[in-house]
């Protein structure tokens, strides 16, 4: 009976099962949310940040033998462009308004102004000399 026991077609397999890596799916994900909402910068910064701190993490894990590197390795490049986009979208409104902003606004003003006056122009040539 104890051979019964001890045979080796009943021994579990492990089958290369590897531990998770929750700390590079937080890392993705953050990574991910810091790229989408880049445009609210308060909340895509934070986001980037705490998906590169999480990325590095990540891959330390799978180094070590837990799943997950890849994701690690997305989350962190997705938090450097999570953090690094709001900066570029913030400094080219910046370059965008210090530099040509006002000759830019004056030349939108004027075209408006001119649009304005070409659609009242008929109206006011029908008040004045009548029906057409």
């Amino acid at each position: 009976m104890s051979d019964m026991h001890n045979h080796p077609a009943e021994m579990p397999y492990d089958g290369g099962y590897r531990r998770g890596n929750g700390v590079a799916v937080a890392s993705l994900v953050l990574g991910l949310v810091s790229v989408v909402l880049m445009c609210i910068w308060y909340v895509a910064m934070p986001c980037g940040i705490l998906a590169i701190i999480f990325g590095v993490g990540g891959r330390k894990n799978a180094r070590e033998g837990a799943s997950g590197g890849g994701m690690a390795t997305a989350g962190l490049v997705l938090g450097l462009l999570g953090l690094l986009l709001p900066i570029v979208l913030l400094l080219g409104c910046l370059a965008f308004l210090g530099i040509g902003g006002e000759a830019a606004l004056e030349g939108l003003q004027k075209a408006v102004e001119e649009l304005d006056a070409q659609r009242a122009a008929p109206i006011l040539d029908i008040a004045t000399n009548g029906a057409p």
